[in-house]
């Protein structure tokens, strides 16, 4: 990055603070609280439930040890068996905003795009990624070390830094508690700095054995969001909780980093913060 901050130029409307925004870009990610209300939260969890049946009910007709997805109403399951044929696992089910209509409204909450026009400094954006994350006690899902840029060139080679300052931010909805103990997001403070799509290593083939020491776990409670910058290392470990730990992701870019369709009949759709 040439200068410490760029200009900010669509604060007046946005729920970040100028501490909150500071802090996205000289530590990489920042939280907004109580983005979503408690009804909202009521919503989406039933929502997500919901999901969890279809994964279910479908994952029946898989067989046996299968590992892989389906498609229901556009959105795509990630799912593995057990010997039985029942559900083992759900990973996560990407465009699930295709699957319901409440879960595609939270995921563009306008909160939310006031927040990601504020970062990426452009009143307009296109909605990739709209992610359904469980993790249910036992589930044993992880992810390991990972930049996030790394996904959207393994999408797309081709993928673009249009504003110069990463030109993408997820967005991690909590709708349960996160922490620690049931598998909560690891952060690397500042290890977004200093780098470059060109010469990019995944992040689990360059370790630097002082991530651990460094990263940071962000307490989440229902209807919390954590807001992440692409370049950003960070990793999840499983849930050892006894309840399970959703989150609900929506991810965007600036016009014209990316030239790939995502998984889900609701993503790849151009959105307009309100308000500005």
């Amino acid at each position: 990055m040439e200068h410490p901050l760029p200009e900010r130029r669509f604060g007046k409307h946005s729920p970040l603070s100028e501490t909150d925004w500071r802090q996205f870009f000289e530590d990489g990610y920042c939280s907004i609280r109580h983005l979503l209300s408690g009804d909202e939260v009521t919503l989406v969890e039933a929502s997500l439930h919901h999901l969890i049946e279809i994964a279910e009910q479908r994952a029946a007709f898989m067989g046996r040890h299968f590992d892989g997805y389906f498609y229901y109403r556009g959105a795509q399951f990630v799912v593995a068996n057990d010997a039985y044929g029942h559900l083992e696992k759900l990973c996560r089910v990407c465009g699930c905003g295709s699957a319901d209509p409440t879960l595609l409204q939270m995921s563009r909450h306008p909160k939310l795009l006031q927040a990601f026009a504020d970062i990426l400094m452009s009143e307009q954006f296109e909605h990739l990624i709209c992610q359904f994350h469980p993790k249910l006690p036992g589930d044993k899902v992880i992810f390991p070390p990972h930049r996030d840029v790394e996904h959207r060139l393994n999408a797309d080679p081709n993928w673009s830094d249009m504003n110069h300052w990463g030109s993408y931010v997820v967005a991690v909805i909590a709708i349960d508690s996160a922490g620690s103990g049931n598998g909560g997001l690891r952060v690397v403070p500042g290890s977004h700095r200093h780098v470059g799509l060109n010469g990019l290593e995944p992040a689990r083939n360059q370790p630097d054995p002082q991530w651990t020491e460094q990263a940071v776990c962000p307490e989440l409670a229902p209807g919390d969001v954590l807001l992440m910058h692409p370049y950003l290392v960070h990793w999840s470990d499983a849930n050892t909780g006894s309840h399970p730990r959703f989150s609900l992701l929506s991810g965007v870019s600036s016009p014209g980093a990316n030239h790939n369709s995502y998984p889900g009949e609701c993503t790849n759709r151009m959105l307009t913060a309100p308000g500005l």
